[in-house]
């Protein structure tokens, strides 16, 4: 009763800090050397409490990457799977941030931006900077495309 005790309230001062995942409740709870069954007793109570719920989690964390570290919807889903969020959620709470135009609007903003340190490079190397830019923020080539263009102009071969 002890062990559990204590493994309920590493939890929740977990959960007081951040909100977390089921999976990386779990993760740290075990590198706490808790119990597995200890663990699982602890997050079937906080679920049922309310005070995890990974659907809720991933919808927060995809809305605040895309607004405070403007992440594309691949950052934002590899984020959210690394965090133990399965493939399914992830890719709902993803989407539910960027609609197909939402997505190409903030990689145009984000070049924009971006596109004024590099004007003093040549165009060729601001361009490939630019892309690997947002490639790693997580937007795909259907919005790259077009907010390379707009920023730095179409190419010319």
């Amino acid at each position: 009763m002890e062990t559990s005790r204590r493994c309920l309230d590493a939890a929740v001062s977990l959960l007081g800090r951040r909100a977390h995942s089921r999976a990386e409740l779990q993760r740290k709870l075990k590198q706490k050397k808790f119990a597995d069954d200890v663990i699982g007793a602890a997050l079937a109570e906080l679920e049922r409490r309310g005070h995890i719920d990974d659907q809720r989690f991933a919808q927060m964390r995809a809305a605040s990457a895309a607004r405070h570290k403007h992440h594309g919807p691949r950052r934002i889903m590899s984020d959210l799977m690394r965090a133990g969020i399965s493939m399914e959620s992830a890719r709902s709470a993803s989407q539910e941030v960027y609609s197909e135009n939402s997505a190409a609007d903030a990689a145009r903003d984000l070049a924009m931006k971006q596109a004024m340190r590099l004007k003093k490079l040549e165009p060729s190397a601001a361009r490939r900077r630019l892309i690997g830019f947002l490639q790693r923020r997580g937007f795909d080539y259907e919005a790259i495309g077009p907010a390379v263009a707009a920023a730095l102009g179409p190419e010319i071969d």
